[in-house]
């Protein structure tokens, strides 16, 4: 089975961890960085480049979108998903297990009741400016 892992950490201990474990049984698996897909809209038919190459076919994706690119994130699992690629994650269950408070625009804190620092971590964690 050929397995993809999303993740903007390769490097970290679970995302290792899961690439060991699949190889052990058997599994072809790759770590790709979620931030370097590209995602054609223009086509009928749901397409994914990495770094600027067409991806290839997977068996299975393994997503782990942190919350600081859910929004991107959940785009890339959304476009597998219409692949027909199995996700174990859906694109619907990671944007609902989302902090709420990282989906507020900073400019309604005061209407949620939400500090002022809540209002404003999600522009800095998101790379809004």
């Amino acid at each position: 089975m050929k397995l993809a892992i999303l993740s903007c950490g390769p490097r970290s201990y679970s995302t290792r961890r899961l690439r060991e474990a699949a190889i052990q049984r058997g599994h072809k698996v790759l770590v790709l960085n979620t931030l370097r897909f590209a995602i054609d809209l223009e086509r009928g038919v749901p397409d994914l480049y990495f770094k600027q190459k067409q991806l290839s076919q997977y068996d299975a994706v393994l997503p782990r979108i942190g919350a600081s690119i859910t929004y991107f994130g959940t785009a890339v699992v959304r476009q597998f998903e219409q692949m027909d690629v199995f996700c174990a994650n859906s694109s619907a269950g990671i944007s609902n297990s989302t902090p709420r408070y990282n989906r507020f625009d900073p400019r309604e804190g005061a209407k949620t009741g939400m500090g002022a620092l809540f209002g404003m971590y999600p522009a800095v964690c998101c790379g809004a400016h």
